[in-house]
């Protein structure tokens, strides 16, 4: 029986595993059960492109992960091979269907109250590394810059006047990002801490302590100490807080396009990704929006 064979073709043609072998024999034969099939000629007329989609929709519909979704569709292809290897069909109706894309992971995010709380309670800067410290934290908060942008960002690009940073992104392309008075005050504190010591006040904004330009790895242990105080989410990198300006601004009713212009994305695809609406949020929206909530 094609089912007998099938197996026998994974463990010695293939030389798959034994787990490897259970987890594609079990996927067939959930196949087999879909379309309550009992014989070898059933399963080749149920065995077409068309009937495999159904199933796949099917799944789909009753909630199945697209992961789960993706290694059965896999496991089917693997029977279109076997039965082309074994002249029962001429070609594997399997081979056109495309594996759905895997969900991305959820982007970490901080809890907006809980940083909040955290930047209102930080003590007054005293150091020059103090204030370099806490204006990292709320330069990448405040404006959702990258950590290239910021570590690239001279003091020539911040306009006080019109109080904005002109940063300069991917290829070069330079995006205007909003300075609240919060950022715009710990800034002139910090360039007066940063005179003091290196007499110079032009160049990058951020500096180490011997006066040199940032560096990534400098970067990543500030935000991973900041984030080490308050929060247990596994990530705490300086992602996680452009990631956090992102979603606040989207769940406090910030329109997704401006969202985009501020992280200075191509496109509204790419947005989508660094933001999150929580289902408490979704659910009020839909009953203050909808006629029939």
């Amino acid at each position: 029986m094609i089912r007998h064979d099938f197996y026998h073709y994974l463990q010695y043609e293939r030389r798959y595993s034994a787990h490897t072998v259970e987890a594609y024999s079990t996927d067939v034969e959930q196949f087999f059960r879909f379309y309550e099939i009992s014989d070898d000629a059933s399963f080749l007329k149920a065995f077409q492109s068309r009937s495999i989609r159904k199933y796949i929709q099917t799944l789909l519909e009753r909630g199945m992960t697209t992961r789960s979704i993706r290694r059965k569709i896999s496991s089917l292809r693997l029977m279109g091979d076997f039965l082309v290897y074994s002249s029962l069909l001429t070609k594997n109706p399997v081979e056109r269907i495309q594996l759905p894309k895997a969900a991305l992971p959820l982007t970490p995010f901080v809890d907006m109250d809980d940083l909040a709380e955290f930047i209102a309670t930080l003590p007054t800067p005293e150091s020059f590394s103090d204030y370099r410290d806490t204006l990292i934290l709320l330069a990448f908060y405040h404006t959702g810059i990258r950590l290239s942008e910021l570590i690239n960002l001279e003091i020539g690009q911040i306009d006080f006047s019109e109080k904005v940073l002109r940063v300069k992104g991917k290829r070069n392309k330079e995006r205007l990002i909003p300075m609240n008075k919060e950022l715009e005050e710990l800034i002139i504190s910090y360039r007066i801490k940063r005179t003091e010591l290196f007499q110079s006040d032009s160049g990058y904004l951020i500096l180490t302590n011997k006066g040199a330009k940032a560096y990534p790895k400098l970067m990543y242990n500030c935000i991973h100490n900041y984030l080490n105080k308050f929060s247990s989410i596994s990530q705490k990198s300086p992602h996680v807080l452009r990631h956090s300006f992102a979603t606040h601004l989207l769940n406090n009713g910030a329109d997704l396009n401006v969202i985009k212009e501020l992280l200075g994305h191509a496109s509204l695809a790419a947005t989508q990704v660094y933001t999150h609406t929580d289902i408490d949020k979704l659910k009020k929206a839909y009953k203050q929006a909808h006629p029939r909530a």
